[in-house]
């Protein structure tokens, strides 16, 4: 990245976080429903993954890039995180339904 950052190179950053929570969702998902992890263990272990796991990897990979960019947690945190809740909700009751389900 070129040392004066602009407003693209800050949407191409949080695209990439944005698409890496939405695949830790799906992840989470199919994962949690194919072992039948229900309740709020379930949800709290998404909330570990999908909300803290973005953070570290772009803390850590991205470190000097995000403060080229003015990047804050905040922004990493709320990148994408409601569509992400729903990929993890229909991923994870459509698997746990699907192999768990009382079909008679």
């Amino acid at each position: 990245m070129a040392p004066t950052a602009s407003a693209k190179d800050k949407d191409a950053f949080l695209d990439r976080i944005y698409w890496a929570r939405q695949a830790l969702a799906l992840l989470c998902g199919i994962t949690f429903g194919a072992f039948p992890l229900t309740s709020w263990a379930g949800f709290v272990s998404f909330f570990l993954v999908v909300l803290l796991g973005p953070l570290q990897w772009a803390q850590t990979m991205y470190k000097s890039q995000m403060a080229l960019l003015h990047l804050e947690q905040t922004d990493i945190f709320s990148e994408g995180f409601q569509p992400s809740l729903f990929v993890f909700m229909a991923s994870w009751i459509l698997v746990y339904t699907t192999l768990y389900g009382d079909f008679e």
